[in-house]
């Protein structure tokens, strides 16, 4: 309970969140967060002005900018949601937002390489700073039920599992031409994460 707080009074955390790259994934996460309970402040960064004129009308942030840099001058800032394209981008930016001392969301992938992945964590984790890959499956109650089913031994001992999953065109046309990779490839990863939780 929060300093000050009286019994059965909302004690939920608060926290102030900026979102560099409202696209597709960074423009849903805004609008959900414009109306989260817990977010006290919402800060924007989109590189084209059309799009951060949009997204600002349409979540009324703390404050937007053209320049990811300036978001991570605010010392308000508690947390980063990096929604970049092109991925090549995402590691530059995830290095600069934990040296400037925020916690991390970021969209797949975190980075190109194992070694700059693994010079994130070592940030992070000299930094007391928390790091995560935006894997969304992990919230999705059906997800989260075979989860637990599984680990209470409810289906007996599991020995091999299979994935299918049935992505439209339209998912397809959103991912072509960002990454040197296939639809498959850009959304199996969230299956592999998935059978590995």
């Amino acid at each position: 309970m929060r300093p000050g707080a009286a019994r059965g009074e909302d004690t939920m955390q608060q926290v102030s969140v900026g979102i560099i790259g409202t696209g597709w994934i960074g423009g849903i996460r805004a609008r959900v967060l414009a109306e989260c309970p817990q977010v006290r402040e919402l800060h924007i960064c989109e590189i084209k002005p059309d799009r951060l004129a949009e997204i600002v009308a349409q979540t009324n942030p703390a404050s937007s900018t053209l320049d990811y840099r300036e978001l991570l001058q605010n010392e308000s800032i508690d947390v980063v949601i990096i929604s970049t394209t092109p991925e090549s981008t995402h590691y530059d930016i995830t290095k600069d937002a934990l040296l400037a001392g925020k916690h991390v969301l970021i969209e797949k992938p975190l980075a190109r390489t194992e070694e700059e992945a693994d010079e994130l964590i070592r940030i992070a984790r000299e930094k007391k700073l928390k790091l995560t890959v935006g894997y969304s499956q992990r919230f999705n109650p059906r997800m989260a039920y075979i989860r637990k089913v599984i680990q209470s031994g409810g289906i007996g001992e599991v020995v091999t599992c299979l994935v299918s999953r049935n992505a439209t065109r339209e998912l397809g046309k959103k991912i072509t031409g960002r990454v040197k990779l296939s639809p498959a490839a850009m959304e199996a990863t969230h299956d592999l994460d998935y059978l590995m939780w």
